[in-house]
């Protein structure tokens, strides 16, 4: 079982290579197909089969897809895949396209899409809500302008995105008791429209908004109330990309990477000045005793850097990176966790590649740790969508871009199936000998490009059945 992977030069970035300490063995991924809903786009037409696309990733396992068919004969279905492999179809009612974004409590989703009434009148793009047993989603909002989009939810039942559907343009839905919450508009001081970046588990909102010809960084607290938040000295402008689990915002000002603090309206310095910077999300809790309890995430020097900082001034590069080519417009994709992030970049051809970072480790390439690239080899790692906390990764990957979970192999673990035994010895032993080059063997724990001794010796350390 083999997975491209090119052996590339690294380099140390200089906030890395003071501290001289050892990388260690690259992770290995295996890609397990995600379970599909076979929705006919025709069924005057064999084969008519609609392609699937993962759409979101929920913490305990559960992945959102739809069969979308491209055209409004057949539309799209949503539905979501349970970790046991067992398909949910949501229904779409009205909906021609319907787009499963979020989910909510008590196996609800939040849906997003296209709803036509059922004989003439002009189609709407719609916010809805659906569960399993519903006849068809109850819609929250709509309009037959620009459509809605879903910025962030939360499992717990909130959520925020932009969208003309209410004034302002920043909508959030909250868990209110009843069975779709409400959907509420958030009021922009001394401003009109505002954009929404992201929600916590609690309810808090970040966004930016202009208010009187300057970009201001805002946060809304749980009852909708809005703060203007302040400029770092000598600033301008500030905007606020992300929020934490405490409230806090974080974001850039004066083109400096920032950080609101839950209590405060001033603003922190993340990194030192004269590297265009922004703070892009943030994981754990800045109370944690824990030293990798807590960590912000960011860009650097134009974007073509990421950074990875835990208080003011105390931060260092991620990586390192790959040095076969230059990167730029680098963007987390997310950071479920202290010591665990995905993100994207563009080459300069403009193609997006997939990286992910754990603590201790290189940024890696992810169609450079998966043992089993799906059909279609390097490069199709296409769309990078989410990760959760289990240290899952959701991708569209192959040649037809369908939907896989990447879950992270442990040291001795061949197969996948979670038991280090004598099945993983005799998959070692048939793969005896050296990695073909640009290629990462599922039996290479240590990742030497070599199934050796040493790999056997990390086998036995972990043999549990």
């Amino acid at each position: 079982m083999v997975v491209t992977a090119i052996n590339r030069l690294v380099v140390l970035p200089a906030a890395l290579a003071s501290t001289g300490a050892a990388l260690a063995a690259p992770p290995r991924y295996l890609a397990r197909e995600v379970p599909l809903l076979q929705h006919a786009c025709n069924p005057a037409v064999p084969g008519s089969i609609a392609p699937v696309r993962a759409t979101a990733l929920a913490d305990d396992g559960r992945i959102a897809c739809e069969a979308n068919c491209g055209s409004t004969i057949g539309g799209s279905k949503p539905f979501v895949a349970l970790p046991d492999g067992t398909v949910i179809e949501y229904p779409r009612g009205s909906f021609t396209f319907a787009k499963p974004v979020g989910f909510l409590p008590d196996a609800r989703m939040l849906l997003m899409g296209d709803t036509c009434p059922p004989l003439n009148g002009p189609c709407v793009t719609a916010i809805a809500v659906a569960a399993p047993t519903d006849a068809a989603p109850t819609t929250l909002a709509s309009s037959p302008a620009a459509s809605p989009y879903l910025v962030e939810s939360q499992d717990n039942g909130w959520a925020v995105g932009w969208g003309p559907v209410v004034p302002s343009n920043a909508w959030r839905l909250r868990p209110d008791g009843t069975p779709n919450g409400t959907l509420e508009g958030l009021v922009v001081p001394k401003g009109t429209t505002a954009t929404p970046t992201g929600i916590s588990p609690g309810g808090v909102v970040s966004g930016s908004a202009w208010i009187g010809g300057t970009q201001r960084a805002l946060r809304w607290d749980a009852s909708g109330v809005g703060t203007v938040l302040d400029h770092l000295a000598g600033a301008a402008s500030s905007h606020a990309e992300a929020i934490g689990l405490d409230g806090s915002a974080y974001g850039a000002s004066g083109g400096r990477a920032g950080w609101w603090p839950a209590s405060s309206s001033t603003p922190i310095a993340l990194v030192p000045a004269g590297s265009p910077s922004v703070a892009l999300a943030a994981a754990g809790h800045p109370a944690s005793a824990s030293p990798n309890g807590f960590a912000i995430f960011g860009t650097h020097i134009n974007g073509t850097r990421l950074f990875r900082a835990t208080g003011s001034l105390q931060w260092m590069d991620v990586g390192p990176i790959d040095a076969s080519a230059q990167f730029l417009a680098w963007s987390i994709v997310d950071a479920p966790r202290p010591d665990f992030l995905v993100a994207t970049a563009l080459t300069p051809l403009y193609e997006s590649v997939g990286f992910v970072w754990h603590q201790g480790d290189a940024l890696r390439r992810l169609e450079e740790v998966v043992v089993n690239l799906p059909v279609g080899g390097a490069g199709q790692l296409a769309q990078l969508v989410a990760a959760n906390a289990m240290g899952t990764i959701l991708v569209n990957a192959g040649p037809n871009l369908a939907p896989y979970a990447l879950t992270r192999l442990t040291d001795g673990d061949v197969d996948g199936d979670g038991v280090v035994g004598a099945l993983d010895l005799a998959n070692l032993l048939d793969a005896w000998g050296p990695v073909e080059p640009t290629h990462r063997a599922a039996a290479d724990f240590d990742g030497n490009q070599s199934v050796d001794g040493g790999d056997v010796a990390v086998l036995l350390a972990n043999w549990s059945g």
